[in-house]
């Protein structure tokens, strides 16, 4: 073989492994733009709920996600996790942190990685750093974050078909021409139901008036409703990740026993605004609270600022509680109820804020995730409020309460002032038209001694009825209360009568 053969064999070699080569990575190519893979990195704080909403709908439209934290990425040191820190194995990279300074203390130590990375990359909440964000447009920047961002099952949905067709382009020539629906932008305060088609509302007047024309509700022009009305406070995340069950099963349960929802969520921030127009409306002149009790689910940050607005309602805010230490069954033969750990969120900062009966109504096991309602616990919950909804409309004549106290004849605890504290009470509801007289500090410890004695030894209870200082109650009335109890509480009280003559025990 002459040289010129030589040269021409040589070349003919290196033109046919190159074009092999082209052809794999054009396969290669070919298989990732079908088949893309995204890579979600958290930052301190991962919405799991809200994510894997996402991830749902994505793996319908055969595009892989997959959740790591910074943290994982930057401190395991295994062969596999070498690899997947190489970014140019992903089709997109998301750095996702709940806000700026997040981001910045979290990815800041990524940016060598993304520096090498020839894939997309964008940061939701720290688009200004050029280093994590780059590839894709401004257009698509936006809608990205304006999908995920608002969230929820439609927007979710929605932004699967944008990445689908407009950064991806899985469908080729058809994917440019497919109408894209815009994103579902709900409002900072807003007003929610699940049978409303974009489900958030951002004026009161619009909810009331879809909700008459929808259930035939007794609502006026002006806002205020013959039919009790309970809200229901929640945060908007609960909405973002499709996580509403809660809500909408309270939402049915107030709607079962005529009363009519307001479920409503605003800003959790310090520096939020003023929310209360979503609740109330203008009669003579006046703001007028439109609701007449609340169901709270939010955990309650910035305790002062929500005791202030709580007062300028002038409602009852009720406490509905998840246990989060493992499902119903569990918190059922729990005898701690709420956790030592959780104590100080779930009863002290709400307290401080003027919320009151806190409830466990629904549980949570956090390896699940999967949120189990108590669906009796509920019920208690919903009727209460409605119960006290139904006392706001009541004449003060003819309220009734009771007041409990602990000590004897000072009738006070902690260095309390109580005998005070209960004159300086009775005097102003007597003013307001209780039925109750205004009376001096003797009244109640002059008394106290004879409702603690026990009055059964020397059957001196006629002359406590007589003095106003006892109620009867019927047999059967109680046993009717009695016998709705659970049977766990039932039985030892039972057991307890059996074992004693009948005749010394007294209901």
């Amino acid at each position: 073989m002459n040289t010129r053969s030589r040269l021409l064999t040589y070349i003919t070699s290196i033109l046919c492994c190159w074009l092999s080569i082209f052809s794999l990575n054009a396969t290669a190519n070919t298989a990732t733009t079908n088949n893309p893979t995204i890579l979600w990195v958290n930052g301190s704080h991962a919405d799991r709920a809200k994510v894997n909403l996402l991830k749902d709908n994505l793996a319908k439209a055969n595009i892989e996600l997959v959740a790591k934290s910074a943290k994982s990425l930057l401190d395991d040191k295994s062969g596999d996790q070498q690899n997947i820190r190489n970014f140019n194995q992903y089709n997109l990279v998301i750095f996702a942190g709940v806000s700026k300074r997040d981001s910045q203390n979290s990815f800041a130590p990524l940016e060598p990685l993304a520096a090498n990375s020839q894939t997309d990359l964008l940061a939701l909440k720290w688009q200004d750093n050029p280093k994590l964000n780059k590839g894709l447009s401004s257009e698509q920047v936006n809608s990205i974050i304006a999908y995920y961002e608002n969230g929820g099952g439609e927007n979710m949905r929605r932004l699967t078909q944008y990445l689908q067709h407009k950064v991806f382009v899985m469908g080729g020539q058809k994917s440019s021409a497919f109408a894209m629906q815009p994103p579902i932008v709900f409002p900072d305060v807003g007003i929610y139901h699940p049978q409303y088609q974009n489900l958030v509302f951002a004026q009161l007047t619009d909810y009331l008036t879809w909700y008459k024309s929808e259930f035939s509700a007794d609502i006026k022009a002006n806002g205020q409703s013959n039919q009790p009305v309970v809200g229901v406070l929640f945060a908007r995340n609960l909405i973002e990740s499709d996580s509403t069950l809660l809500v909408d099963e309270t939402i049915k349960k107030l709607a079962a026993q005529g009363v009519i929802a307001l479920p409503f969520y605003f800003e959790l921030s310090p520096m939020a605004g003023d929310y209360s127009y979503i609740l109330t409306s203008q009669v003579g002149g006046e703001k007028h609270t439109v609701i007449d009790a609340i169901i709270n689910y939010r955990s309650i940050h910035w305790a002062n600022k929500r005791k202030v607005e709580f007062e300028n309602l002038g409602v009852p805010v009720l406490q509905g509680l998840t246990y989060y230490d493992g499902n119903q069954q569990h918190w059922e033969a729990s005898s701690q109820g709420i956790s030592s750990n959780m104590t100080p969120f779930q009863l002290v900062m709400p307290e401080s804020a003027g919320v009151t009966d806190p409830i466990i109504v629904a549980a949570m096991d956090r390896k699940t995730s999967k949120l189990e309602i108590i669906d009796y616990q509920l019920e208690h919950l919903v009727s209460r409020a409605h119960n006290w909804a139904k006392l706001k409309h009541k004449n003060n004549a003819d309220k009734k309460f009771t007041v409990m106290v602990w000590g004897d004849s000072d009738v006070g605890a902690s260095y309390l002032n109580v005998p005070g504290s209960l004159t300086s009470i009775s005097n102003s509801l007597n003013q307001q038209g209780y039925a109750i007289n205004a009376v001096k500090d003797d009244y109640f410890t002059s008394r106290i001694d004879r409702i603690l004695s026990p009055f059964y030894r020397n059957y001196q209870l006629d002359e406590l009825i007589k003095d106003d200082l006892a109620e009867l109650m019927p047999v059967e009335e109680y046993l009717h209360w009695f016998n709705q109890l659970p049977a766990n509480i039932r039985q030892p009280i039972n057991d307890f009568g059996a074992q004693h003559n009948r005749a010394n025990l007294w209901l």
